[in-house]
């Protein structure tokens, strides 16, 4: 018997479905939770979808980074030539490194998926939109974070990909897309942003003011990720006025489409039109985001004429050295003018996840300030302090809610499916709902995640099926703010909240799939410890089991000596806490200082 033949469909956009013909869904990303009353009546197949196990990951990792590496070089020779300049590779990592990672992740998980489908399917016909390659070009790394999660630009992505497949028995059928919508061209939107808060009005008319005292030398500190005050001492004990820098939009250009074309027909004839590494290459100046290719002059130009230091002590940031592409330019610039460059750690992965690490913040600066931990093969890096909790204090009178910290779907730009994962993720967190007692039921306060009204997971809508009458926290409610209210925390996942709430002595336990599978070996220890005292649980049943046994008697379970010494030996790794942070930072920031210039001079005369 000939096996069937399906109509492939690539993304949850309706326009490129056949709702009269047998359709293959390429993932779940396909279905949409709040659509199911239309996909289930079709005619559909799926892929059998599992999760992607630790060696799988370990081994997609390992491919990823050797493929990001060779992109690397061949970009710095490349960007140096259109440009017109001989930057480092060092240089061109500053600006477009974590793109670049997220580039290759993206199209090795695309290709893959399709790759293997294809091999195991038979594919009459698929629908893709009508739009040049050069139309997947973003102004930035954000908007190509988002990107990744768009049905219209996975779905052109998937169509340039097959080209790359050569499957000359699958009919392609181009469809018109709608372009009435707005350009992006003009200058670039800051993500998120909405109406101006007192707050930013405050910060921006003090930066008004205190600009009038900024030195050509002075350190320049940008989202240190300590709190507003505590960063405003930072500046004062440097002895220079607190700066209260803002993100710099800059003009997006349109993406010049000959050039492109040009760059990718010369990729083509070295690596070929065949496979994924000749994917990679293929698609790179089709992707490639605007703000490194058309509009890398006109940011140099608006350089020009900023109001930052011209020769500043150092540079240091926690965050900006991910999305602020005009900073970013300053700062690889700056880098190669001899400024010292340190970035402080900015959330939990860093010396604990096996799939963070040798980032682009970790591997361009001179200096690497950690929550706590050191590494002995590398002395760039200096145990500091939690940033985000420094002199925190929170007071919390009779708190009454049990606080369930939510993650949102993942963006779909790591290279395995999220959905399989998240899909069980979801699920244990119906597991444990349900097995709360019901007087520890009724304290339960549903929190989700920041991003959570981005992507479409629906996880609003999936709770409220569930559980009716259930307390959402609207997840614009400050992470600090809803500790204040939280007799005991729950963290579904491995967060950064973990350790803030430590750091803080705040009441908490969390669970997640997999145990211990996602960390280095040198973090497994720790969090065994915190396992062992019943702070981390490996399954939603043994975690609910926890809450019902300590719920009526929070505090004095919390502060048992077991579990305090182990969260205060954890916490001397992951999460330390010093006295007088801010002359214990400014001391190690003048030493990084001291010793990067040191270091540059050794490294001239060798």
């Amino acid at each position: 018997m000939a096996p069937e033949t399906y109509y492939l469909v690539t993304t949850a956009n309706e326009k490129t479905w056949y709702f009269d013909k047998p359709m293959y869904f390429l993932g779940e990303w396909c279905r949409r939770y709040d659509r199911k009353e239309i996909w289930s009546q079709l005619n559909i197949q799926l892929p059998n979808q599992s999760c992607c196990s630790a060696t799988q990951k370990d081994q997609l990792i390992t491919q990823t980074q050797e493929q990001e590496e060779k992109l690397l070089t061949l970009l710095t020779l490349e960007l140096n030539v259109i440009h017109g300049k001989n930057h480092s590779s060092r240089y061109w990592a500053i600006l477009l490194g974590h793109w670049l990672r997220s580039y290759v992740s993206v199209i090795t998980f695309r290709y893959q998926q399709l790759n293997q489908a294809c091999e195991r399917n038979k594919f009459s016909e698929t629908r893709v939109f009508d739009v040049p390659c050069a139309s997947l070009a973003h102004a930035d790394i954000l908007q190509f974070q988002w990107g990744c999660s768009d049905d219209i630009w996975n779905n052109v992505v998937y169509g340039a990909i097959l080209a790359y497949l050569r499957k000359s028995d699958m009919r392609i059928e181009k469809i018109p897309l709608d372009i009435s919508a707005p350009s992006n061209n003009g200058h670039s939107k800051l993500s998120n942003q909405k109406k101006i808060s007192l707050w930013q009005f405050l910060k921006y008319s003090a930066q008004k003011i205190t600009s009038k005292c900024l030195r050509d030398t002075d350190a320049f500190i940008v989202s240190s990720y300590l709190p507003i005050l505590e960063e405003i001492k930072l500046h004062l004990s440097l002895r220079q006025a607190p700066q209260f820098w803002q993100m710099q939009e800059f003009y997006i250009a349109k993406p010049d489409i000959d050039l492109r074309q040009k760059l990718t027909d010369k990729i083509i004839l070295t690596h070929g039109d065949f496979g994924l590494e000749s994917c990679l290459y293929g698609l790179l100046f089709q992707m490639i985001p605007v703000c490194y290719l058309e509009s890398y002059v006109s940011i140099q130009t608006q350089l020009q004429h900023v109001m930052w230091p011209k020769n500043p002590k150092f540079i240091y940031t926690a965050n900006n050295f991910y999305a602020d592409e005009v900073f970013k330019q300053w700062v690889a610039g700056k880098v190669e003018q001899g400024t010292p460059y340190f970035v402080g750690q900015h959330g939990n992965n860093y010396a604990v996840s096996k799939y963070v690490v040798n980032g682009c913040d970790e591997v361009t600066s001179d200096k690497f300030y950690t929550w706590g931990w050191s590494n002995k093969l590398n002395t760039k890096y200096k145990p500091a302090f939690i940033f985000k909790t420094c002199n925190k204090h929170l007071i919390r009178k009779n708190p009454q809610d049990l606080l369930l910290i939510q993650l949102s779907l993942p963006h779909q730009s790591l290279p395995w499916d999220v959905y399989p994962e998240h899909a069980k993720y979801q699920q244990e967190q119906f597991v444990f709902a349900k097995q709360l007692n019901a007087n520890v039921s009724e304290s339960l306060v549903v929190k989700m995640h920041g991003d959570v009204d981005k992507d479409f997971w629906c996880q609003k809508l999936r709770w409220l099926d569930r559980f009716q009458g259930l307390r959402i926290m609207d997840s614009s409610c400050r992470f600090l703010d809803a500790l204040k209210n939280a007799r005991l925390v729950v963290f579904s996942y491995d967060s950064t909240g973990i350790l803030e709430a430590l750091s803080l002595n705040i009441p908490m336990i969390a669970f997640w799939q997999d145990g211990l599978s996602h960390m280095i070996d040198e973090a497994k220890p720790f969090y065994q410890k915190l396992f062992d005292v019943g702070l981390i649980h490996y399954s939603p049943e043994d975690a609910a089991a926890k809450v019902n046994q300590v719920w009526d008697n929070v505090d004095a379970w919390w502060y048992s000596s077991d579990i305090q010494q182990v969260r205060v030996l954890f916490c001397q790794q992951y999460a330390k806490t010093v006295e007088k942070p801010i002359r214990f930072l400014r001391r190690m920031l003048l030493e990084g200082v001291r010793e990067t210039l040191e270091e540059k001079e050794l490294a001239k005369c060798s």
